[in-house]
């Protein structure tokens, strides 16, 4: 039921749930709104509740203020969820040409509908950050927030000095979420890693085929399921 809430939310749909089954567990410091809402639901066959309310009731309040300096899928994906979540998501963009996701497919009136998709409910910034002056920019905005998402190959935000261990020392309660193919450390941490490049080497490719029958290879997959992985256990975090 919290899976469909979250997918119906995106076209602001009224969420009807109906519960097979409700386990409820209260602790001492439970949200008693969230009390009633399971209440109704393991009460009733069925609830109507607008989405909005659900959203708030399931993800919790907003106020929190995200500074997202990643692009493509993962991160902006992770930050997506944030912004549904009622979080203010401020996106970091390279000036002039932004992220390399507004020149996908399919494009109406200028825009593309896949940036649109992963990016809607943000607030926009162009930096350079090459430049001290975009740094310093930077280094403000994260002043002024609770959390830091952020998937370039690692070493980037260091040579930035826009790393943790550079911005937190001011910050002891910022939330950092860094996103890679590889971790931060190690001997494949420099590689890069595309959804594609993880599907082959977990073998998820291998595993999809062994269930096409006459395959000789792995299909293609058009849905990047490593980067929806990765940026929903980020948003989890």
């Amino acid at each position: 039921a919290t899976i469909f809430t979250l997918l119906m939310s995106n076209v602001g749909a009224t969420v009807l749930l109906v519960p097979l089954a409700v386990n409820i567990a209260i602790g001492a410091g439970a949200d008693p709104a969230m009390f009633a809402l399971t209440v109704a639901l393991a009460t009733s066959n069925s609830f109507l509740i607008p989405t909005h309310q659900v959203n708030a009731l399931i993800m919790g309040p907003g106020g929190y203020r995200v500074i997202d300096f990643s692009s493509v899928v993962a991160g902006p994906w992770c930050t997506r969820l944030l912004a549904d979540a009622g979080a203010e998501v401020i996106k970091i963009e390279p000036i002039g040409m932004g992220d390399v996701l507004r020149f996908t497919q399919p494009i109406a009136d200028g825009d593309s509908r896949v940036y649109a998709h992963f990016n809607c409910g943000k607030k926009n910034v162009c930096l350079d950050l090459k430049s001290s002056e975009g740094v310093d920019i930077a280094k403000r905005l994260i002043a002024a927030a609770d959390i830091v998402v952020e998937n370039f190959r690692p070493g980037v935000m260091a040579r930035l000095g826009l790393d943790y261990s550079h911005v937190s020392h001011d910050l002891p309660g910022l939330i950092y979420c860094s996103i890679s193919g590889f971790g931060q450390t190690g001997a494949l941490s420099q590689s890069p890693a595309y959804a594609p490049v993880v599907h082959a080497l977990s073998g998820f490719d291998h595993v999809q085929s062994s269930v096409q029958e006459d395959a000789e290879m792995p299909l293609n997959s058009a849905v990047m399921v490593a980067d929806f992985l990765a940026a929903t256990y980020a948003y989890g975090a």
